[in-house]
C-alpha cells in the first residue's frame, strides 16, 4: 500500500515518497502535501513528520521491525538483482539486534576459541551511535560518508552544516566499489569504531569472490569514499580499530583467519610505516551463525527473498546471481 511504502522509505532511508499525481485523500488526512514545480505536473509528497511517526507506531504494533511489510513488497520487484538490493533495506533492523547494546565476544560473531588480537575491544559493550526508533537510514544523496561519520563521531549525531539529526545507518554510493552499509559503534572504555558491511545473497562463492567481498570493507576501499578525511580520524580509541563485516546467505564463508593472511600482512606493513593507521577486525555472518544472530522474522524474510530471487533467475529475468548493489531509487 501507499502507507506501507511511506513508512518504509522514511524508516529505512529517511526519504519522502513522491507520487506523480494529486492524491487529495492523503493531503486531506494531513499525510501529504501538494508540490507544484513550474512546467511539471502536480505531485503529492508524503513527508509530514507527525503522520510519519503515527504510521511507524501503527505498523510497529504487529510488525516491530517491519520484516513482514518488507516481505510483502518483494513480489513487486521485477528483477532478481533488485531483490538482492532489497536485502539492503531489510537488514538494518537485524543489524540493530546483532550489534546494539551487545558484548560481541559473547555472540556467535566471534567463534569459540578464535585467536583474537583486538586488545579486549570485542569484550566491551557496544552501542550503535545515533540510533532512533522512527528512522534508521540515510544515503549518499543527502550527505557524504565523511559527513555521516563526522556527525556521529564528532558532533553528537548531527550534521554539521545544518544541525539536523543523522540516522544510524548509511548507504554509500555504488561506485567506487566499497561497503554496502556503514554505521558507528561506541565501545565502553574505548571510544568510536566505524563498521563497514558488505552483503552477498549467494548460494555459493568462489575463493576470489570472498576475498573481493572482504576487500570492499577494508581501509583502501573505504578511503575512496571519504575524500580528504582519513579513516583513522574516525577511529578514536587506541589502538585504532574498525570492523569489516561480510554477511552472506545462504552460503558459507571460510574462516577469516585462514583466508586473508596476505591482506593482514599488508595491513601490518602499512601500520609499521604509519603509526596511526587503523586496523581492521574482520568478522563474518554466514549460514553457520546467521540463525543465532538474526531474528526469526528476518530469516523468514531472507528465505522468502531467496525463493523469489531463484524463481526470477530460472525464468530468465536475471541470468546471473549478482551481488547486492545499492538500492536503486529516484
Amino acid at each position: 500500500t501507499v502507507l506501507q511504502l511511506f513508512v518504509l522509505e522514511h524508516y529505512l532511508h529517511g526519504s519522502p515518497v513522491v507520487l506523480h499525481d494529486l492524491e487529495a485523500p492523503l493531503v486531506e488526512a494531513s499525510v501529504g502535501r501538494i508540490l507544484g514545480v513550474a512546467g511539471q505536473p502536480v505531485a503529492t509528497v508524503l513527508d509530514e513528520p507527525f503522520a510519519l511517526r503515527a504510521a511507524v507506531n501503527y505498523f510497529r504494533k504487529d510488525d516491530p521491525d517491519f520484516h513482514s511489510t518488507i516481505c510483502s513488497l518483494f513480489s513487486l520487484s521485477p528483477k532478481a538483482s533488485v531483490l538482492g538490493s532489497t536485502w539492503e533495506m531489510a537488514v538494518m533492523p537485524s543489524l540493530v539486534h546483532v550489534f546494539h547494546n551487545k558484548v560481541l565476544s559473547e555472540t556467535s560473531l566471534v567463534p569459540l576459541g578464535a585467536v583474537r588480537r583486538d586488545n579486549g575491544l570485542l569484550s566491551s559493550r557496544a552501542t550503535i551511535v545515533g540510533l532512533e526508533e522512527h528512522m534508521l537510514g540515510t544515503d549518499h544523496r543527502r550527505m557524504s560518508l565523511s559527513e555521516f561519520l563526522e556527525a556521529h563521531v564528532e558532533n553528537n549525531s548531527r550534521l554539521r552544516r545544518d544541525e539536523s539529526q543523522v540516522p544510524a545507518f548509511y548507504h554509500p554510493a555504488e561506485t567506487p566499489s566499497g561497503p554496502d552499509i556503514v554505521f558507528v559503534l561506541h565501545f565502553n572504555n574505548y571510544g568510536f569504531c566505524p563498521v563497514f558491511i558488505h552483503l552477498k545473497l549467494r548460494g555459493s562463492l568462489k575463493a576470489k569472490d570472498i576475498i573481493s567481498a572482504f576487500a570492499t570493507v577494508k581501509a583502501d576501499a573505504v578511503q575512496c569514499h571519504l575524500g580528504d578525511r582519513k579513516l583513522r580520524t574516525f577511529c578514536t580509541g587506541s589502538p585504532k580499530w574498525y570492523l569489516g563485516v561480510v554477511i552472506a546467505y545462504p552460503t558459507e564463508l571460510p574462516g577469516v583467519e585462514g583466508s586473508f593472511a596476505e591482506v593482514r600482512r599488508s595491513e601490518r606493513i602499512r601500520g609499521a610505516q604509519e603509526e596511526e593507521s587503523p586496523q581492521c577486525i574482520s568478522l563474518k555472518i554466514d549460514k553457520n551463525n546467521i540463525h543465532d544472530l538474526f531474528p526469526e522474522a528476518h530469516m523468514k524474510v531472507l528465505d522468502c527473498l531467496k525463493s523469489v530471487k531463484r524463481e526470477l533467475e530460472q525464468s530468465g529475468d536475471d541470468a546471473t546471481d549478482e551481488h547486492t548493489a545499492k538500492y536503486p531509487r529516484v
